[in-house]
């Protein structure tokens, strides 16, 4: 047993690479065989993405739970997204899913590169903590703009921890953009 895990960085890497893989592709089977559902607040933020992709139009046409107060950046996002896909219910949610594989490969390469996770099973036991506890709490889902700010959170302290180990202009401008963004 001790022989198969002598080499933890490559089978860390190795099990970070196939375990985000078989989840993101278990979440997107999911999705495509998921029921047509209502939307409630899910709707403010799809519409307006569908509005300006489809449309060109900066504004959308669902009253509820919007405000026109809110952050752009999500619904710009999906704008882009909707012009390239078009609208549906799969291509709606499938962002967030592909946001959830870039911030779990984040985490996870970082834990184990900097030494804080070293055991395979660890590796394990997050990656099914992380890819289990959003569908408890509906967090992968069309409209829930957490994902994108969780993402926008792991790279901002990615380049402030990057800066400080290895200081450089770069890595400054890297942070500024990434942490305009989170705000």
């Amino acid at each position: 047993m001790s022989q198969i895990f002598s080499n933890t960085s490559i089978t860390n890497k190795w099990l970070i690479s196939t375990l985000g893989l078989v989840f993101f592709v278990g979440y997107v089977i999911l999705l495509y065989y998921s029921p047509q559902v209502s939307w409630c607040d899910d709707a403010f933020w799809s519409d307006w993405g569908r509005q300006l992709g489809l449309y060109n139009r900066y504004y959308t046409t669902v009253w509820g739970f919007g405000h026109p107060s809110y952050s752009p950046l999500y619904a710009f996002v999906l704008g882009g997204w909707f012009k390239v896909f078009g609208f549906s219910f799969f291509s709606a949610h499938m962002p967030n899913i592909i946001f959830f594989l870039i911030c779990y490969l984040l985490l996870a390469f970082g834990l184990t590169e900097r030494k804080l996770v070293s055991n395979p099973i660890v590796v394990v036991g997050f990656t099914f903590l992380f890819w289990w506890s959003p569908t408890l709490f509906w967090i992968v889902n069309c409209g829930r703009m957490e994902i994108l700010c969780l993402l926008l959170a792991i790279c901002t302290i990615y380049s402030f921890i990057s800066d400080i180990e290895r200081p450089s202009y770069y890595k400054k401008i890297s942070l500024f953009i990434n942490g305009f963004f989170l705000f």
